[in-house]
């Protein structure tokens, strides 16, 4: 699970980061959560799919204050750190979605605009190789 902390608009809270916890059997016990501060945020929604077999893709606005910086960012030990992290739109950019193709390829639908975050929706494909760089 991982979930934002609730805080007003531009006032993200402090120490800045997403709230996350485990489950082992299914999401009927949970682990205490937990701040992971690698995962810069302002008050926003965020996504988190699996990648491969042990892998996790989360992709929210990656700045502490605005919505904007949409970027993608790869685990490959089940979000205990962020080996790699893509932007894939530097603007205004708000809620997310992943999916990840046959390819490896992820896709990424999210709200962006120049003036405001959600001005409209966008799908970005982000090539494998960017976020698994060898």
């Amino acid at each position: 699970m991982n979930t934002r902390q609730h805080a007003a608009l531009g006032r993200a809270p402090a120490p800045n980061g997403r709230w996350v916890s485990t489950s082992s059997d299914g999401g009927m016990n949970w682990l205490e959560a937990e701040k992971d501060l690698s995962l810069l945020t302002p008050v926003c929604q965020a996504s988190v799919e699996g990648y491969g077999e042990k892998g996790l893709l989360f992709a929210n606005p990656a700045n502490t204050r605005a919505r904007v910086n949409m970027t993608v960012r790869y685990s490959e030990d089940q979000g205990n750190s962020w080996k790699n992290s893509v932007t894939v739109y530097p603007g205004a950019a708000g809620y997310s979605d992943l999916g990840t193709l046959s390819s490896g390829d992820v896709a990424v639908l999210f709200e962006n605009g120049v003036m405001s975050y959600s001005e409209k929706i966008t799908i970005a494909m982000v090539p494998e190789s960017l976020i698994t760089p060898q």
